[in-house]
């Protein structure tokens, strides 16, 4: 079995995903950015190609699986690197 994850679900789930989380979520990225580092627009669009590279390899490879979300925007689906169980639980609000 395959085990594939949107990002923010295997960071919650302490996951190890096939390529690093902050490649796909810009936010991931944002929280572990370090409040030191310098503003240079060339070292961000170098950065920003780089990891639209790493991107695009691993979802040739099928690492990674892009779906439409709700709000029509990409949604990442992203391979993890060992199989994992997943157990989904499911209650009701609703009472009889």
């Amino acid at each position: 079995p395959i085990t594939v994850l949107n990002a923010r679900a295997a960071e919650a789930a302490g996951l190890e995903t096939c390529i690093p989380l902050d490649e796909l979520d810009p936010t991931l990225k944002k929280q572990s950015a370090s409040s030191g580092s310098s503003w240079n627009p060339f070292d961000k669009l170098a950065k920003n190609v780089k990891s639209a590279s790493k991107i695009a390899e691993a979802t040739a490879r099928g690492d990674i699986l892009a779906i439409a979300g709700s709000d029509g925007r990409p949604v990442r689906l992203v391979k993890s690197l060992s199989p994992m169980e997943v157990r989904l639980v499911i209650s009701s609000a609703q009472e009889d």
